[in-house]
C-alpha cells in the first residue's frame, strides 16, 4: 500500500473588520440553465475555471500550469484585486428571501474508500481548477472530477496519520499532517494525490498544523501550535526547504481537532486561532512572521475557527461551542487590520458546531458548512451549507445535506467555480462527498 507512491515502511519511519470598501467587480447574469441529468452547462466548463479552492485555500491557481513554471508574482505589496483574474471578479445580487433555500443537492452522495471506516478521518478537499482532491486520515486521497466521479482508486495508506489540512498551490496540493504522537509534518503531492517530495518535518513540537500557498516568494505559509498553546509559523519554499520557524502567539487550544487555521492572499498571509478567550488573528508578509504586527482579538467567544481568502479580505467563521450558540461571520483586511464586515450571526441554536468556509470570489459570496448535534429530540448530528455574503450576513436559508449522523469531526468544502463539494464522514466512519449547487 501506498500514498503517493512513497513507501509505507518510510512513512512509518517518518511519523511511526469597518474599513476599505472591497474591489469593484462587474454584477453577476442569471442562472445557468439545467438539463436533463441536473447538471449546469456551467458543468461542463467548470474545469476551465479558477475557482477559490477549499477551506483550506490560499490564491486561485492556473488551470494550464506545470511543475517549474513560476506563478505570476506582482510584488511584495500587491493584493489579489490586482492580478488579472480580479477581472473575472463579479457581484452576485442577492435574490433569494431568508426563508428560501440557498442550494440544492446535486446527485447522490458520493462514497469514498471503505477501508477508511472506523475511527472518523479527519477530512480535507480543495479544488485545483480541473477536478477535486479529497484527503482523509489515516491517509488517504481521492481525485474526484467535476460532475462528481471518482478518478482511478484513491491512494491509500496505513501509516495512521489522524489529523490532515490540504490547500492547492500552484501546481501541487500542500497537505499538513500529524499523528497525535510526533511532530506535524508536511508533504507536496499531484493532482494524483503521487507525494512529489518527501516528509518534511516540522519542529519537534509542532502539532495540527495547516498550510497556504504564497503567491509572493513562490512558497509555502505553514503555522501549527504545541502542547503548551504556543503558536509558531515557518515559509517553506516550493521545493520544502524549511525557514526559520517564528514564535506568533500564545493560547492556542491544542486539544481542538481545528485549533488553528491559516490563509494567503498573494503577498499577505494571516492565521487565526481559538483560545479560551476568544480568537485571536496576526497577519505578516510570507517569509516575516517574525516581524509581525501584534496579535489582536477578532471575537471574545470561545469558537472554533476556520478562515478562507476572500478577494483582499480573510473570511472567518467562528463556530461557538458553548450550548444552543451561534455560528458567526468575519471579514478581516489583513493589510490593516481592520475588520470590514461582521462580525454577523449566519445561524443560531447549533451546539458542538464545527464549521468550514471557502469563498466563491469570482461571484462574490461565500460557502460554510457546519456540523452540529441536532437538539429537536431526534439525536445524531447533521451536516448544512449556507450561504454568505460579502456583507456577512446569510443568503438564504441553509440546507440539510445529512442528518441522524454520529461522531462528526466536522465537515470540509470547495469551491470549483459553478459547485461546492461537502465531504463528510457517514455512519461507517467512511468519508462521503456531496455537490451543492448554489441556487443564484
Amino acid at each position: 500500500m501506498r500514498w503517493g507512491g512513497l513507501p509505507i515502511s518510510w512513512i512509518l519511519l517518518a511519523g511511526c473588520g469597518a474599513g476599505p470598501a472591497p474591489p469593484a467587480a462587474k454584477d453577476q447574469g442569471s442562472d445557468a440553465d439545467s438539463d436533463s441529468n441536473g447538471d449546469t452547462d456551467a458543468d461542463s466548463d467548470v474545469g476551465s475555471e479558477s475557482g477559490s479552492g477549499g477551506s483550506d485555500s490560499g490564491s486561485a491557481s492556473d488551470s494550464d500550469s506545470s511543475p517549474g513554471e513560476e506563478e505570476l508574482d506582482l510584488g511584495p505589496d500587491a493584493r489579489p484585486s490586482d492580478y488579472p483574474e480580479a477581472d473575472e471578479w463579479t457581484n452576485t445580487e442577492n435574490t433569494l428571501d431568508a426563508d428560501d433555500p440557498c442550494c440544492e443537492l446535486v446527485g447522490e452522495p458520493i462514497p469514498l474508500d471503505a477501508s477508511a471506516a472506523g475511527r472518523p478521518p479527519a477530512i480535507a478537499v480543495d479544488w485545483n481548477a480541473a477536478e477535486w482532491g479529497v484527503a482523509f486520515t489515516p491517509l488517504g486521497f481521492q481525485a474526484i472530477d467535476s460532475l462528481g466521479n471518482p478518478i482511478d482508486i484513491p491512494n491509500w495508506t496505513a501509516a495512521g496519520f489522524d489529523h490532515v489540512r490540504m490547500t492547492w498551490g500552484f501546481d501541487r496540493y500542500g497537505a499538513a499532517i500529524d499523528d497525535f504522537r510526533s511532530d506535524g509534518q508536511i508533504v507536496l503531492l499531484d493532482r494524483e494525490g503521487d507525494a512529489v517530495t518527501d516528509i518534511v518535518a516540522l519542529d519537534p513540537d509542532a502539532r495540527l498544523p495547516d498550510l497556504a500557498w504564497h503567491t509572493h516568494g513562490q512558497g509555502w505559509v505553514v503555522s501549527y501550535c504545541d502542547d503548551a498553546g504556543r503558536v509558531g509559523a515557518v515559509w517553506m519554499d516550493a521545493d520544502s526547504a524549511l525557514g526559520e520557524a517564528a514564535s506568533i502567539g500564545t493560547g492556542a487550544l491544542s486539544y481542538r481537532s481545528r485549533p488553528l487555521s491559516v490563509v494567503a492572499l498573494r503577498s499577505r498571509a494571516a492565521v487565526a486561532w481559538s483560545t479560551e478567550g476568544g480568537v485571536l488573528f496576526r497577519s505578516f508578509a510570507g517569509r516575516e512572521a517574525a516581524d509581525a504586527p501584534p496579535e489582536w482579538e477578532v471575537s471574545p467567544q470561545d469558537s472554533q475557527v476556520d478562515a478562507a481568502a476572500y478577494r483582499d479580505s480573510v473570511a472567518l467563521a467562528l463556530a461557538d461551542v458553548n450550548y444552543a450558540s451561534s455560528l458567526d461571520v468575519v471579514l478581516v483586511d489583513p493589510w490593516t487590520d481592520e475588520i470590514v464586515a461582521g462580525p454577523q450571526t449566519v445561524t443560531r441554536d447549533v451546539f458542538q458546531a464545527n464549521a468550514a468556509i471557502v469563498a466563491a470570489e469570482e461571484r462574490g459570496f461565500l460557502g460554510i458548512c457546519h456540523s452540529s448535534i441536532m437538539l429537536d429530540g431526534a439525536g445524531g448530528e447533521r451536516i448544512d451549507v449556507l450561504l454568505v455574503g460579502p456583507d456577512a450576513t446569510s443568503w438564504g436559508g441553509s440546507v440539510l445535506v445529512r442528518e441522524g449522523l454520529a461522531h462528526q469531526r466536522g465537515c470540509a468544502i470547495a469551491w470549483s467555480g459553478a459547485e461546492f463539494l461537502v465531504v463528510y464522514v457517514d455512519d461507517s466512519g467512511a468519508p462521503v462527498a456531496q455537490r451543492v449547487r448554489p441556487l443564484l
